[in-house]
């Protein structure tokens, strides 16, 4: 008992030191009803900044939710009564997840991002890329056309959301977001965030 007592009390004070700002990339949700487990997407990119959270929805640039917070044990508690907060569930330097208080077995899964801010400018407007581990091209119209091997495959925009690139393919039945982590001469490093993390190199031609 003594000894679970100690676990239970590290626990809480690693949750209370541990250094959670920054920004967060959803990478998916799951959802536990007895016993069986279903996963999605997590298309949201959240902000520690000092006593302040804020939650982007991918899809929706304007569309965010800010509340300031203060920090008990490994609850995040909104100062405002228009937010449950969060549970945190487990941390470690580069993932975190969270959970509702009023729906425990809902979790949500993040990874910190660690692009590179500098000489991140991009202009993928009119150009041509080739993605050559999936041996796929894609050709990004000026008119915010797609071409997948030179076929219609849909639309894209390219939008900045905290300072961080977010490419948005439009597909006829799905939407891909992908976080642009940095840009090297003629490449272009991407990261999409699903269960599984799918890093890929977009290379102008």
């Amino acid at each position: 008992m003594k000894k679970l007592l100690a676990i239970s009390v590290t626990f809480l004070l690693s949750c209370q030191t541990e250094n959670i700002e920054g920004v967060w990339i959803g990478q998916y949700n799951s959802l536990n009803i007895n016993g069986t487990k279903s996963y999605h997407s997590l298309n949201t990119l959240i902000v520690f900044d000092k006593k302040e959270f804020t939650n982007y929805v991918l899809g929706q640039k304007h569309k965010k939710q800010s509340f300031e917070f203060i920090r008990k044990g490994n609850k995040i508690v909104p100062l405002s009564p228009s937010h449950p907060g969060f549970n945190i569930e487990s941390f470690s330097e580069d993932s975190l997840v969270l959970s509702n208080p009023q729906m425990e077995e809902f979790n949500l899964v993040y990874r910190r991002y660690n692009g590179n801010f500098e000489n991140k400018s991009i202009n993928i407007s009119g150009k041509r890329y080739e993605n050559k581990a999936l041996q796929n091209t894609y050709v990004f119209e000026a008119d915010s056309t797609l071409l997948v091997n030179s076929k219609m495959g849909g639309y894209w925009k390219l939008k900045s959301i905290h300072s961080i690139d977010v490419l948005e393919l439009i597909f006829s039945d799905s939407t891909e977001f992908m976080i642009i982590d940095s840009v090297k001469s003629k490449k272009i490093f991407l990261t999409k965030y699903s269960r599984k993390l799918n890093k890929m190199i977009l290379t102008e031609y």
